[in-house]
């Protein structure tokens, strides 16, 4: 989306510029991402409005404009983990063949769970729920 203030380069003399974080939820046509979250920090609020064009506004839906870092990840945080894992298996099966990559499936698992507050709880009812869907195919 669009590019950050680097802290990093900048010279300590000049102040650093305010921040402007946006939350935005995918609504796009890749169903596996529906009603995921992710925020962007942009320099200013005029930095947004030019960055968030047609095409973007066709994939995502601004849902919170100028909170802070907290809320924004508070709000992002709200997303089920349904929803989540969802969006792990979508970013993991391959375009071409439609084929789910078991290696990449794993590292997105364990991306979402760690950015999870209650991951470990979520990871256990998980395994809960595919032992169960194991056991009644059998």
């Amino acid at each position: 989306m669009a590019k950050t203030e680097s802290l990093t380069n900048r010279n300590p003399e000049e102040p650093v510029s305010p921040k402007y974080n946006v939350v935005f939820e995918y609504i796009g046509e890749k169903e596996g991402y529906l009603g995921t979250r992710t925020y962007t920090v942009y320099k200013s609020e005029e930095d947004f409005k030019k960055s968030y064009n047609e095409d973007i506004q066709k994939r995502y839906k601004a849902i919170a404009k100028g909170v802070t870092r907290e809320e924004a990840i508070n709000i992002c945080a709200g997303v089920s983990l349904e929803t989540n894992l969802r969006a792990c298996v979508e970013g993991a099966t391959e375009q071409e063949t439609g084929l789910l990559n078991p290696n990449i499936l794993r590292m997105n698992m364990i991306n979402t769970f760690m950015a999870r507050e209650n991951s470990a709880e979520e990871a256990k009812e998980l395994l809960k729920i595919i032992r169960t869907k194991r056991l009644n195919k059998q």
